[in-house]
């Protein structure tokens, strides 16, 4: 469970300079792409969480990752989206 956890943070270290870098060198983002990229994250994170509970209860942990994936995709998208543009406006 650790080791997950540290791959989980490693991961959203990489995003976080990543992204910052790529602003840098190619200009801004647009919300869609963070907000594809928010919700890329959290749905590896959602998995990898899950993970160790395949071996114990399979079918439970697959309806679990599947309600949650779709929370992650229904909620968190459009709110990565407009946080980003409530943040990032020019005006």
């Amino acid at each position: 469970m650790d080791s997950i956890l540290t791959l989980n943070t490693l991961l959203v270290i990489t995003l976080i300079v990543g992204v910052r870098s790529w602003q840098r060198k190619y200009g801004k983002l647009n919300a869609r792409r963070i907000a594809l990229i928010v919700s890329g994250y959290f749905s590896f994170f959602v998995i990898s969480t899950f993970y160790p509970l395949f071996k114990f209860y399979f079918w439970i942990t697959i309806v679990i990752d599947l309600i949650l994936l779709i929370v992650v995709w229904t909620v968190i998208f459009p709110l990565a989206q407009w946080l980003y543009r409530k943040f990032n406006s020019s005006t």
